[in-house]
């Protein structure tokens, strides 16, 4: 991507997660928040569950840590997962076969 769109790969890397990282974090303070009490400061607005909030946190910090001290870019455990999916599904096609058993 970096070769494609000029723009350097760490800086897309750290622009991605940030915003993951910030979603995480306020889902993980209301959660926090609420199991004190204090509930009400995020009442109406929309949070995410603790689970993913917690996920997309972690997940997060480890990129914008890796990303700054390895200073190289890392993707995220998501779209990984996505990419291989779609590689696999793509250079691996099923074999056909006709109603012999011989593949064509």
């Amino acid at each position: 991507m970096e070769s494609d769109f000029g723009s350097p790969a760490r800086e897309m890397t750290i622009a991605s997660a940030l915003p993951l990282l910030v979603l995480g974090a306020v889902g993980v303070l209301a959660a926090l928040a609420a199991s004190f009490g204090g509930g009400a400061a995020f009442a109406g607005r929309p949070i995410l569950p603790l689970p993913l909030a917690a996920f997309f946190f972690l997940e997060a910090l480890g990129r914008l840590a890796y990303a700054f001290v390895t200073d190289e870019p890392v993707s995220s455990l998501a779209g990984t997962i996505f990419a291989k999916l779609l590689a696999t599904r793509r250079y691996c096609p099923r074999s056909r076969s006709n109603a012999s058993g011989q593949e064509d």
